[in-house]
């Protein structure tokens, strides 16, 4: 699974070349020697350098804490019930998404550490990609499948959501479910409407994601 995808979507997070020597637990850019690590179904492809939004939130998940994956492998059954039933029909959507397409879709699920939102929606087995910056939570997600006896996804990058590394018209469907955790607003007196509606700076970031994100499907 790993090697065909290597042969046939996945870019060069530095450079985006398309061609890699292969060796075991290793995929090597013919162009610039980047490096891409595999264990497993696991694949190690961040860029050399992320964003001061991304490396902050890599560095909180880069360790292995038991404390946050029981946690979130309970999600979002360990959250108050109006705000699982929003999840689950978030996650509905998805599975109803994917029901359109005649046969069953090439799925890629970003911001998927930790595996809810393909579990709930049933987006899993050999034909769903999963794409997180944290290589622990994608661990957890996997823990997770495994926990509640459900297929495991074909493969777990670690990547960079705002620079996926993966050519055009890769997949028929790109899923990806974020949302506000923290929005510090500082000083009232210079908040402007769009700041106080959770609309400012931080939003077009991940709006520009998003619009990139829309290249990755057919």
């Amino acid at each position: 699974m790993i090697k065909s995808l290597f042969e046939g979507i996945v870019e060069c997070p530095r450079c985006h070349g398309a061609e890699f020597m292969h060796s075991e637990n290793l995929e090597t850019c013919k162009r610039c020697g980047y490096a891409a690590t595999l264990d497993d179904r696991f694949v190690a492809l961040l860029p050399d350098h992320l964003s001061d939004n991304n490396a902050r939130e890599a560095a909180v998940f880069s360790n292995n804490d038991i404390a946050v994956e029981n946690y979130t492998m309970l999600k979002p059954f360990n959250y108050p019930r109006m705000v699982q039933e929003n999840y689950l029909k978030c996650t509905n959507m998805m599975a109803k998404m994917a029901r359109k397409f005649k046969r069953p879709p090439s799925v890629l699920c970003v911001f998927a550490g930790g595996g809810m939102e393909p579990h709930l929606s049933g987006l899993l087995g050999d034909n769903v990609v999963l794409a997180d910056i944290s290589l622990p939570l994608l661990k957890t997600a996997a823990k997770r499948f495994e926990h509640y006896k459900v297929p495991q996804a074909g493969a777990y990058f670690a990547c960079d959501a705002e620079r996926l590394p993966f050519k055009n018209e890769s997949f028929d469907l790109v899923i990806g479910f974020a949302f506000y955790y923290t929005l510090l607003l500082t000083n009232e007196k210079h908040e402007s409407d769009d700041q106080r509606q959770g609309l400012g700076r931080f939003p077009k970031v991940v709006l520009s994601c998003l619009a990139e994100l829309v290249r990755f499907a057919d």
